[in-house]
């Protein structure tokens, strides 16, 4: 019997690829069985979900226990007239929160995790809404925020102080988890200090990225503040998922493949959403067509989700080859017919082939180092670059360094990236889609050009090795768990394929596209929720744990799917959502009835005493969907706390029967099901204040009452608790210092890693090389030893390429392909998928306010997937889809651009490619700012020094990598190798958008790159034992550079 605290799953080394699914443990559904049970008070299950009194009011109305916030606006609490109390959901009212606090509840999610990991043998899970799970059991108020931005009845209008991230939240048996939190409160969720926890928690830091903050600044303050906090846990990079617009829409198409290789470059797991890989964009939904949040137009713009998960693009046909029904469950993005599998996959460059490339390159990258070093180069340092190196006591023939280069200029922007060092030729593994260099090519690092929006990935080519014979110092590449090199493909299930042409993705759906998903060289799928749910939150209501939702299909075909998985060597990890459950789960309702064992399953609490005698809300704390976070139950008479919707009770994390159930849900997925791993949601609001504390107001001034951001959520997000739990991946949305007190480390237990979500928050206006080597030196610097991990997007965010630009998506793609660590690619961001075209009408989250719509909304990132430029996208048969296919299908799909000859689904297949190679390298990166304006990002990886020898060692293969990524708008013209004595560099992949002219390096708008040196120009030949003299001629941080002196060489 494995420990319970689990690994990364059973598959281990032994498969390529393996199965992870969405794991939504902090709420069922109201529909649950034990959510109907503790609504009645039967016996054992009255707590198993977060009941509370009505606040004493002397009108004698029924006001909600405190005033805690959903996630989805509004009060977190809903009245339940049976049981004559309020339940928690901090999500939907259809998604009542599970109680924690319960030991029963607890081991029924342990009894989930076992089914699926030990009976249908998935590979992981990852977990959503970690940080919800536990809430303050005292049920006090959360403070105003500072925000004056949001109405009280938006999330943000409270500070979460006791909704999210509450101390019990951190001590789930968990592996990969989704903790929306600052990255102190990620970190906690990883396994540390002797503590077990997530193997990682998710970093959404890339989520946040748009047109507007996408820079080379921003994405290096991303990186950099991760990998510093995370030290020797294992980061993650998100670039979107099903709950964010696509990140193509975010900032760009253009810049898809630039941050897709940032993911696939940086040093951790990356984790792709289906159709990141394609650069798909947010569909195109009306709220009439919508899914979530349709019922109110109004808000549907703002706060559906149906966006970014409209069908995935196969192909260009009506439904985009997702279905045959023409009907879809969203509508088809109209973008499929250029954004589509099947026509990238004919294109000679593509964001797919580029993702394609990433994924073979990160096998190469997963033996590297996971220090990596961020500089911002270029015109206004807006080109960021990343280096990683070999790890340490290698043979002398595996001495590597790789570069990340990403031009965040609108403009060519040319710089010298190899001043301070000996080699000037490299080697290009992987470039964007939008760029004209090609894997194989042989650049010169003492003037590099990079294309608007250009990403590369450079490494020493290995003839340059051959001029630095003598004295030089060997290397080891430390074998990796494979999840610390990994890239995760996250998809969205109801958008990435239609199996039986009812307009929804399925899990046969995804089984029929293995192959591509094979081909893409990803390590694992991430599956989002695929459990049984009334569907409130797009499966995170979860009604039965050890159930799958038909609408995608039944256990056997998850079976299937696993089965079929692993013989691809595909890992498979699911969302784990342990923080709530759905108000009809039989927990809820065992609880909201005060059955006896369950009474405290959930987070209840008595109304707060008023002179009108009305249910007035225990405390102020916010839902992160608006409004108080606490709903009145009519059965039970009392509040229950929801951090997200009302019908998302939070479970309470306090009850070591709700951790037992947990633990055994766990337990059922990891080794009765025999998933890989687990993702595990919202971990910071696990665990709540247990006294109910309001929460202060937040220093925001932007943000109405009701808003999440109005209060400073310091009692219900990132408690103690939260940190303390057993995981694998964690998404933990937070600042980097609770990122990494997610991860273990010190002898305590925790993730493997803690999602990275700074990429996400690129934009068109903040990508720049200064940002991203921002975000890539904080990650690096702070996560230290630590495994990092690069997510550009996910089903929550905007897609990559509508935030920053679809020209800049494979320079982004090519960076997290590039750095060390974990790759996460949200399905689509291979292709440069953008957000979807949807109105509130067609939508499905956040639907029935459509004036909330454009704002809360999720369906832009989730539109089908887009095969092909079929009317919807290859998605389905259906031409109704269940979110309308983006109109961008007919140039963005994966048809398209794998005909093409350059797209960014080339691009990402080279990037993917050369990662086996990346691999190999040292953690540690160099990041420079080049170029015109500095705005050309350089990133240079190395082999580890670890020892001095003598000069018998083969010297041809002595490599240095380097990536460029030219963010200037418009061509710009460097020469990176002013110092050092090798010129000449071959491309070793290239972004889709770019060129390249024999001699000299020219990218066009928005190239990325990765190339290593070739000392062509040098045609020395070194004797075997002929020792030449050598110098130390400088330190970069942990990285000894060595110069090494010739007297009687010349470069002739």
């Amino acid at each position: 019997m494995r420990p319970q605290y689990l690994d990364v799953g059973r598959h281990g080394m032994k498969n390529k690829g393996q199965v992870i699914l969405d794991f939504v443990p902090n709420h069922t559904s109201d529909q649950h069985p034990w959510f109907q049970l503790s609504a009645n008070r039967v016996e054992g299950y009255e707590d198993y979900y977060i009941w509370a009194d009505a606040k004493p009011t002397d009108a004698g109305v029924n006001l909600p226990p405190n005033n805690w916030l959903s996630v989805f606006k509004g009060s977190a609490w809903t009245f339940h007239p049976v049981r004559q109390q309020f339940y928690l959901h901090q999500f939907l009212k259809e998604q009542p929160d599970l109680n924690y606090r319960n030991d029963k509840v607890r081991q029924e999610m342990k009894n989930v995790l076992t089914y699926w990991l030990e009976v249908m043998d998935v590979d992981g899970v990852r977990i959503d809404a970690v940080p919800h799970l536990i809430e303050d059991d005292y049920l006090r108020n959360e403070p105003r925020s500072q925000s004056t931005d949001y109405k009280p009845t938006d999330y943000e209008y409270l500070v979460h102080t006791h909704t999210v991230n509450q101390d019990g939240s951190f001590d789930l048996v968990v592996m990969m988890t989704e903790a929306w939190t600052d990255i102190d409160n990620v970190i906690r969720y990883y396994g540390k200090d002797g503590r077990k926890g997530a193997h990682f928690s998710f970093n959404f830091w890339l989520e946040d990225l748009t047109k507007s903050n996408l820079n080379a600044a921003e994405l290096e303050r991303i990186v950099s503040t991760w990998m510093t906090k995370l030290s020797g846990l294992t980061p993650n990079w998100v670039l979107g998922n099903h709950d964010n617009h696509r990140i193509a829409s975010k900032v760009g198409e253009e810049k898809a493949d630039g941050l897709n290789m940032l993911t696939g470059f940086l040093p951790g797991v990356q984790v792709t959403y289906a159709g990141e890989e394609i650069g798909m964009e947010d569909g195109e939904v009306d709220c009439k067509d919508g899914d979530d949040f349709h019922e109110d137009c109004s808000l549907y713009k703002i706060m559906s989700r149906d966006f970014e998960r409209t069908p995935f693009q196969w192909d260009n046909t009506t439904s985009a080859g997702f279905s045959t029904n023409p009907k879809t469950w969203l509508p088809v993005s109209s973008k499929k017919d250029k954004c589509n599998v099947k026509t990238e996959l004919e294109s000679e460059r593509s964001h797919l082939k580029t993702y394609l490339n990433m994924q073979k390159l990160r096998n190469e990258l997963g033996n590297l180092s996971n220090k990596v070093e961020i500089y911002k180069l270029g015109d206004g340092n807006k080109v960021l670059q990343i280096i990683r190196y070999i790890d340490s006591d290698v043979k002398e023939d595996e001495l590597y360094a790789y570069h990340y280069f990403f031009n965040l200029n609108d403009k060519t922007d040319s710089f010298n990236f190899a001043d301070n060092v000996e080699l000037k030729k490299y080697i290009v593994l992987a470039a964007s889609s939008n760029g004209k260099r090609d894997a194989g090519d042989i650049i010169d690092g003492s003037h590099l050009s990079l294309d608007a929006y250009e990403s590369i990935i450079l490494k020493t080519h290995r003839n340059a090795a051959s001029s630095l014979a003598g004295n030089v110092f060997a290397f080891l590449a430390l074998k990796k768990d494979w999840w610390q090199t990994a890239t995760f493909y996250q998809i969205y299930p109801k958008s990435f394929q239609d199996s039986n042409g009812d307009g929804i993705g399925d899990l046969q759906g995804i089984r029929q596209k293995l192959d591509y998903i094979q081909n893409l060289g990803v390590t694992a799928i991430w599956l989002s929720p695929i459990y049984k749910s009334p569907l409130k939150d797009g499966g995170y209501d979860i009604s039965d744990f050890r159930d799958i939702n038909p609408q995608f299909g039944t256990l056997e075909d998850f079976m299937e799917l696993l089965r079929d998985a692993h013989k691809r060597g595909i890992k498979v990890i699911l969302d784990f959502v342990p923080n709530h459950t759905s108000d009809q789960h039989p927990w809820f309702e065992l609880s909201a009835h005060r059955v006896e064992g369950y009474e405290d399953y959930y987070i209840w609490a008595d109304s707060k005493p008023n002179d009108a005698g009305v249910y007035l809300p225990p405390n102020n704390w916010l839902s992160v969907f608006k409004g108080s976070a606490w709903t009145f139950h009519p059965v039970r008479q009392q509040f229950y706390f929801h951090q997200f919707l009302k019908e998302q009770p939070d479970l309470n994390f306090r009850n070591d029967k709700v951790r037992q159930e947990m633990k055994d849900v766990l337990t059922y997925w990891l080794e009765v099901m025999d998933v890989d791993g687990v993702r595990i949601d919202a971990v910071p609001h696990l665990i709540e204040d247990d006294q109910l504390r309001d929460e202060p107001r937040s220093e925001s001034t932007d943000h109405k009452a009701t808003d999440y951001e109005y209060l400073d959520h310091i009692h219900t997000v990132n408690q103690d608790g939260s940190f303390d739990l057993v995981v694998m991946m964690t998404e933990a949305a937070t600042d980097i210092d609770n990122v990494i007190r997610y991860y273990g480390k010190d002898g305590r237990k925790g993730a493997h890693f803690s999602f990275n979500f700074w990429l996400e928050g690129l934009t068109k206006s903040n990508l720049n090389a200064a940002e991203l080597e921002r975000i890539v030196s904080t990650w690096m610097t702070k996560l230290s030893d630590l495994t990092p991990n690069w997510v550009l997007g996910n089903h929550d965010n905007h897609r990559i390429a509508s935030k920053v630009g679809e020209e800049k998506a494979d320079g982004l793609n090519m960076l997290t392909g590039f750095l060390p660590g974990v790759q996460v690619t949200y399905a689509g961001e291979e292709i440069g998928m953008e957000d979807g075209e949807i109105d509130c009408k067609d939508g499905d989250d956040f639907h029935e306010d459509c004036s909330l719509y454009k704002i809360m909304s999720r369906d832009f990132e989730r539109t089908p997937f887009q095969w092909d430029n079929t009317p919807s996208a290859g998605f389905s048969t259906n031409p109704k889809t269940w979110l309308p296919v983006s109109s961008k299908k007919d140039k963005c799909n994966v048809k398209t651009e794998l005909e093409s000859v350059r797209s960014h689904l080339k691009t990402y297949l080279n990037m993917q490619e050369l990662r086996n190679e990346l691999g190999n390298l040292s953690n540690k990166v160099e990041v420079y700012k080049i170029g015109d304006g500095n705005n050309v990002l350089q990133i240079i990886r190395y082999p580890l020094f670890f020892r001095y020898i003598d000069s018998d060692v083969k010297e041809d293969e002595l490599y240095a990598y380097h990536y460029f990524f030219n963010l200037n708008d418009k061509i710009d013209s460097f020469d990176f190798t002013d110092t050092v004595k090798l010129k000449k560099y071959i491309v070793l992949a290239a972004s889709s958008n770019g060129k390249r002219d024999a001699g000299k390096l020219v990218f066009g708008p928005f190239l990325c790159g990765i190339s290593y040196s070739n000392d062509e120009l040098w045609q020395i030949k070194v004797l075997k034992n002929h020792v030449f003299k050598w110098q130390v001629c400088s330190f970069h941080s942990d990285l000894l550079i060595l110069y090494i002196n010739y007297p009687s060489c010349k470069n002739d």
